[in-house]
């Protein structure tokens, strides 16, 4: 079993991470209709965000918290006494100020005294409560739990990296002119100019984009048999998302995820953070690919193909799905221009209101992280 001191802090920043949570989540729900860009980032803003919550407990601001608490209880000692000179008076932690009364600082030596030994206390004072153990024996085996889960998320993170690689590696690289002209024209357009490498696999049904130092496209085998407005839509929608940095974003995004592999408002978040990847990298190929009808007309033709094949479980998170193509032809059909104000409220009100409640949370320490005698 964990630690208990351990196990207290893990569950306390899952708690602080789920106030930050809970905070995006309200955040983005009354912003839905607005500018799917904006909404991405403010989502990734909030996953890691989340994520950092438990690292902030490191922060030593309970030891300030601590010495303010002990020196606002303290209390004056008889004119008789005089300040001790033990050396160990600035090792117990506290730290005053030239100008503080020897009074004061007498009182507060007497006060971090009687905290820091506890056999001078009442008997009473150390008797734990019987069920106190048992509670404490119990957040022990909670924090094991949410351990394991993480564990199993990062396991899923690592073997989706690795069928992803052997996907690229399996599919064949492609060099017709006509596929290289288009991709090229497009990398200019979207001013990207890292050099593209095109693959074609047979276990896909739509184009895909993986990698961002070393970016590569790979296209379904019967892409042939498309026209050439529908090639150039299903170009320019992929070299969007290397223009966006979007794959960056994802590789970004996915530890966190597998880190909170146990919490819905991770996985809400990253499903937030994809579709609106995916509606804001539409709504830029839409302008190159003949306007928002002819592109809403491609995008019908692939999500027709179905779903992808013979591709393992783990992989699907890096890849499209034919049900987040179904819902992009929904939010499409009705997606409204973003107003003014709605760009400054996601720009923004929500980063700001985000990063408050960041400082705000994680200020808050637990009072008493000892384990319950027994």
């Amino acid at each position: 079993m964990l630690p208990t001191t351990f196990s207290m802090w893990h569950l306390w920043g899952l708690a602080q991470g789920t106030c930050i949570g809970l905070c995006g989540f309200v955040l983005l729900s009354l912003g839905q209709r607005l500018s799917p860009s904006l909404r991405a980032r403010c989502a990734l803003l909030t996953l890691l965000l989340m994520g950092l919550a438990p690292l902030l407990l490191l922060l030593p601001i309970d030891h300030w918290t601590k010495q303010l608490v002990i020196a606002s209880r303290t209390t004056p000692p008889a004119d008789s006494e005089t300040v001790p000179t033990d050396p160990n008076f600035k090792r117990m932690g506290v730290w005053l100020d030239s100008f503080a009364s020897q009074d004061f600082q007498l009182s507060a030596f007497r006060q971090v005294q009687s905290l820091e030994t506890p056999s001078t206390l009442p008997a009473s004072n150390n008797v734990r409560e019987p069920g106190s153990a048992m509670l404490w024996s119990y957040l022990s085996w909670i924090a094991v739990s949410l351990i394991a889960c993480s564990t199993i998320g990062f396991a899923r993170l690592i073997f989706g990296r690795w069928q992803v690689r052997r996907l690229i590696r399996r599919a064949a690289p492609l060099a017709e002119e006509e596929l290289l002209n288009t991709t090229a024209a497009l990398s200019k357009q979207f001013a990207f100019r890292r050099e593209i490498c095109l693959r074609e696999s047979t276990n896909l049904t739509s184009p895909v984009v993986m990698g961002w130092l070393r970016p590569v496209i790979i296209v379904p085998v019967d892409w042939r048999n498309w026209s050439k407005e529908q090639l150039r839509a299903a170009l320019a929608h992929e070299i969007a998302h290397l223009s966006r940095c979007d794959t960056l974003v994802n590789s970004l995004a996915q530890p966190v995820l597998a880190a909170n592999f146990f919490h819905p408002l991770a996985h809400w978040l990253v499903m937030t953070l994809r579709l609106n990847q995916e509606l804001a990298a539409d709504d830029m190929a839409a302008s190159v690919a003949g306007g928002r009808e002819a592109y809403l007309q491609h995008l019908a033709s692939l999500a027709l193909r179905g779903s992808q094949r013979s591709v393992v479980s783990p992989a699907l998170a890096f890849l499209p799905t034919r049900h987040t193509l179904i819902r992009r032809l929904e939010m499409l059909k009705s997606l409204p221009t973003p107003s003014f104000w709605g760009k400054i409220y996601l720009a923004f009100v929500v980063p700001s209101l985000l990063c408050l409640a960041t400082c705000v949370v994680t200020t808050v320490r637990p009072v008493n992280a000892q384990q319950p005698s027994r």
